[in-house]
Parts: C-alpha cells; sequence; structure tokens
C-alpha cells in the first residue's frame, strides 16, 4: 500500500484568488508554483499506477518544532528572529492562509488512514483561517518579542488567499470511526510549543 502526501498548493490559485472559497478535493490542479508542479506530478503518477492501493493527504501550510522542522517559513521566521537575524518572506501579509501544528496534520493523517479508503485524497488543514501576518504575530508574541523580523514580498505570493476544507475527512471519519476529526491546537498552542522548542534549541546551540 502506498500513502502520498501531496499538496493544497496544487490547487488552481484562481479558484479563490480575489475571495476566500476554500479548496475542496473536487477542485481543479493548476499549480503555480514549482512546488505545487513537482507534487503534482507525483500524485499523478500514484493515482494512475495500478500496482498497490493508494492514498493521497493534501496537507495545507504545516509548522512544527524548531530543531525537526526545516520547511516551515513561519518557524525559520521564528527561529531566526528570536537570534536576531532578518528573514525574507515571500508571501503576502495581508492575504489568508490556514496554518496547523505538525500534531493536527500526524492526526489528521492518522485518520485518513484509518478510514481505509483506498483510491481517496482528502484535504488535512487547521481550518483557522488568518490574514497572515497575524500568524507570524502570534509568533511573535509567543517569544516574547514585539515582532518577528521579517521582510514581506508579496509580489511573490502566488498562492493568493489559500483556504482549505476538510469537510470530506469530517464527514468521512463521523460515519465509519464514529467520531469527526478536527484539529484540536489553537494558533496560540501551537505558537506557544514552536517558541518553547526555539528556546531550547538555542540553548542547545550556547
Amino acid at each position: 500500500k502506498l500513502v502520498y502526501i501531496s499538496t493544497t498548493a496544487a490547487y488552481d490559485p484562481q479558484v479563490s484568488r480575489g475571495g476566500l472559497h476554500p479548496f475542496t478535493e473536487d477542485d481543479p490542479q493548476v499549480p503555480w508554483t514549482i512546488y505545487g508542479v513537482t507534487k503534482l506530478a507525483g500524485e499523478l503518477i500514484v493515482r494512475r499506477q495500478q500496482v498497490v492501493p493508494w492514498l493521497v493527504i493534501r496537507p495545507c501550510f504545516i509548522y512544527g518544532d524548531a530543531e525537526l522542522d526545516k520547511s516551515s517559513t513561519l518557524t525559520r521566521a521564528a527561529l531566526n528572529s528570536a537570534r536576531g537575524k532578518v528573514t525574507e518572506v515571500l508571501l503576502d501579509p495581508f492575504n489568508y492562509k490556514d496554518y496547523m501544528r505538525i500534531e493536527d496534520f500526524a492526526a489528521g493523517a492518522v485518520t485518513a488512514l484509518r478510514l481505509g479508503c483506498w483510491g481517496e485524497c482528502f484535504n488535512v488543514a487547521g481550518e483557522q483561517p488568518r490574514i497572515t501576518n497575524v500568524f507570524y504575530a502570534a509568533m511573535a508574541t509567543a517569544l516574547g518579542l514585539p515582532q518577528l523580523n521579517l521582510t514581506w514580498k508579496p509580489e511573490t505570493d502566488y498562492l493568493g488567499h489559500h483556504l482549505v476544507s476538510t469537510a470530506k475527512l469530517r464527514c468521512w471519519s463521523k460515519l465509519k470511526l464514529g467520531q469527526a476529526w478536527q484539529p484540536k491546537l489553537t494558533l496560540e498552542e501551537g505558537a506557544r510549543r514552536t517558541a518553547a522548542s526555539i528556546q531550547q534549541l538555542l540553548l542547545k546551540l550556547t
């Protein structure tokens, strides 16, 4: 059996650009970034092969602990700010995005596996959309900083507003498992955990 971790960046940004339409699994996949294109290419290979049963999981923006999270701009920006460095953020601070902590993503992925619905695709997202700058402000607060040291690059935010629906996973888990999956961590708690991991990492480096 094969589980492929794709991305919601594979959806067509024009579906929600200028509006706040949450992406569903049935929305067109026309990625505007190299990352989205490569993820979609892998997804198509998985979905078209007929050798093993497959499951595709499409996460939204995920962040985690500083020592393990090497890809999230949110985590990297918080760590750099704690070390007095500036981070270039290739996003528009006023576009809506949807971040989630790694624990919630892992729980969603495990739930999708428990359903045993091979040959399906599931979105997994925090469903706590906010203006992008709010997520970074929450991280600054958790670190005890007035703000993070950032240089915003809104012209490179090709995703635009990026909201994601997990209605399919919620409904199917309620029907098949008796309990609807939903994210548990608030933004504030997620930021607190990431900030704590940053402080621990800095202690190890000193």
